[in-house]
């Protein structure tokens, strides 16, 4: 191997790195961005009174824009698409690659329970469901 070679591989390798280090950092705000509602449901009262109520129209105009900018990425969330951009999901059987990886310990069982395939369409629905909930949740709250 020359030294061009070597140094090509050794930045092919940096590359890697930086991108997974950047993609687990996604995944993790992404994760997040899903269980902000049933956190702040699960909060007392006085908690969301002083700290949330102002924002919470604010935040359940974005959950309930999430849902609507998924046809203009091919079915997906934008921080999917940016994942799968540095090679994430490239594994994935399903349209929902994000949930496919990450949230199937949550999506399995809702979609045996209501006899849903495990495929793209399944996923649809299930994810719909995860924004259906996730929308209730801050509605209660207002």
């Amino acid at each position: 191997m020359d030294f061009n070679s070597k140094r090509e591989n050794e930045n092919n390798h940096k590359n890697k790195t930086q991108y997974t280090m950047t993609t687990r950092i996604l995944n993790a705000i992404h994760i997040a961005i899903l269980f902000v509602p049933p956190i702040l449901f699960l909060l007392p009262q006085w908690i969301i009174n002083k700290y949330f109520k102002k924002y919470l129209k604010t935040i359940l105009l974005f959950y309930i824009l999430v849902p609507l900018h998924w046809p203009f990425f091919d079915n997906a969330c934008l921080f999917t698409k940016i994942s799968m951009d540095f090679g994430d999901y490239s594994q994935a059987k399903t349209t929902s690659q994000f949930s496919e990886e990450n949230m199937m310990w949550l999506y399995a069982p809702i979609m045996r329970l209501f006899g849903w395939n495990f495929d793209s369409v399944g996923m649809n629905k299930v994810v719909t469901l995860h924004s259906i909930i996730n929308i209730l949740f801050i509605l209660i709250l207002i």
